[in-house]
């Protein structure tokens, strides 16, 4: 048995992808390139979906005579762990802000500051993220807020925000209560 890293393609080819994609997405905002924005998130995902195959082809490469190797298993068990988590967070973190980021693309689109910047906005990045939800519960009612995470586009530029909303309930409508480049 040799101690040489034998990687699938389908690892190699993910990986790869996912570090141009990372690369591209970090130099895009600086050279002011207008054209997929996006690919920094999907750069992310693409990176740790290819370290999690790279390190189960180096594991199954690591079998001897085709016995069942219980580090395989275990790490098929890991894998399917760290998914169930991911889908666990998506669901409670993102889901509960759809109504914020619904919100938040309105107001910021009318946002004279944000216009003066990027221009017109002509849309939005495919891959919003929330950071936080809170709910706070007093004798008024409920009051929630958010942080998203946003690419707005304009027809001058792209901009990277930080948006912050909040709900009251003396005002059921979602309310922009500021934002900042990331």
């Amino acid at each position: 048995m040799t101690n040489e890293l034998h990687l699938s393609e389908s690892a190699k080819t993910t990986l790869g992808t996912g570090i141009v994609l990372l690369l591209y997405g970090y130099l895009c905002r600086p050279l002011d390139i207008r054209f997929f924005w996006e690919s920094k998130q999907v750069g992310w995902l693409l990176t740790c979906i290819g370290i999690t195959l790279a390190v189960r082809s180096w594991l199954r490469s690591r079998g001897t005579d085709g016995q069942a190797n219980p580090l395989v298993q275990i790490s098929n068990v890991i894998f399917a762990f760290m998914a169930g988590v991911q889908l666990l967070a998506m669901v409670t973190i993102l889901v509960p802000s759809f109504d914020a980021l619904s919100a938040a693309k309105l107001l910021l689109a009318k946002d004279p500051k944000l216009n003066r910047e990027v221009g017109a906005i002509s849309g939005f990045g495919w891959v919003p993220t929330s950071s936080s939800s809170g709910f706070v519960i007093n004798e008024e009612g409920e009051y929630r807020s958010t942080t998203l995470h946003l690419t707005v586009k304009g027809e001058r530029g792209f901009k990277d925000l930080t948006i912050h909303m909040a709900q009251s309930p003396a005002a059921p409508d979602w309310e922009l209560k500021g934002w900042e480049p990331d």
